[in-house]
């Protein structure tokens, strides 16, 4: 089995190193291609060598992650995105998915969670979970 490359785009440095130690305790499974913090740095590796895995936090300072899901999108489809994000309000998870990222995963840790898109999720689908979850 080959081991899937990681892309990390994070701009909190001690989050993208926290981060890239996860990835690092798995060689078996996954390598890290690069971690980087900014949409610019990230774009510069997907057009270079494309990883199969893109963590992307939505908050960047030079952009937003959801567009740069949609670039990652058009530049690799064999690329999937995967967001890590403090952002867990419905318009983000929702705008995060519809762009095209797989899953979905909240940094705050008292409301540790993720949500997950398989093929038969729909945004719909989705809405409802994350309405159920708040209440």
């Amino acid at each position: 089995m080959s081991r899937r490359r990681i892309l990390i785009v994070e701009d909190d440095e001690h989050t993208r190193e926290r981060l890239a130690r996860a990835v690092a305790a798995h060689p078996e499974e996954i390598e890290l291609a690069e971690a980087v913090g900014t949409c610019a740095d990230a774009l510069r590796v997907l057009r270079r060598d494309p990883p199969e895995v893109v963590l992307v936090d939505l908050d960047l300072p030079d952009g937003n992650g959801i567009d740069l899901i949609r670039a990652t999108r058009a530049l690799s489809a064999d690329t999937q995105s995967m967001v890590v994000t403090v952002f867990g309000d419905e318009k983000s998870v929702l705008g995060a998915i519809e762009a095209g990222a797989r899953g979905y995963l909240l940094k705050d840790s008292r409301r540790m969670g993720s949500v997950s898109r398989s093929s038969s999720s729909s945004p719909a689908a989705l809405r409802s979970r994350l309405r159920s979850r708040s209440t």
